[in-house]
């Protein structure tokens, strides 16, 4: 608080709560388990233990990224050539399915760090659609990139 532009300061308490919060999941994710052993057909207790435990619980309204990737859009609008915001987007939105929209990140993260990565997502993308020749076409060559550095 005596430096309210400290990084460091904000990194340590974003570790503090992030630690906090998995402690509080475990938490969940027991008491969640007693609710399921007395109603095991009830729906409430199976979201609630995977949902803690972090995996896919099988909702779509519990199953989006959609607070991370309207975050991280307006991030790498404000900050164009950060890599890790489109990064962050394209690890993301083909999770929800979101082809369509994730090509031109790529596209752009491609801009600032021309690598395999962005020829791997791509890829990614085209399986995504359906398109699994073409996505293999893409690995070989975002693969061929990684030989060739």
């Amino acid at each position: 608080m005596d430096d309210p532009k400290s990084v460091r300061a904000w990194t340590d308490l974003a570790y503090l709560y992030n630690h906090r919060a998995q402690y509080d999941h475990y938490l969940a994710a027991e008491y969640a388990k007693r609710a399921l052993d007395l109603a095991p057909e009830e729906k409430p207790g199976w979201v609630a233990y995977l949902e803690a435990i972090g995996c896919v619980v099988g909702d779509e309204w519990y199953d989006n990224h959609f607070e991370v990737i309207e975050y991280f859009k307006r991030f790498v609008e404000k900050n164009p050539d950060n890599y890790r915001g489109y990064y962050a987007l394209i690890e993301n939105l083909p999770a929800d399915g979101r082809y369509d929209e994730a090509e031109p990140y790529i596209l752009a993260m491609q801009k600032v760090k021309d690598n395999y990565q962005a020829i791997t997502y791509l890829g990614d993308v085209a399986l995504g659609r359906g398109d699994r020749a073409e996505a293999l076409r893409l690995w070989d060559a975002s693969a061929a990139m990684t030989q060739d550095a």
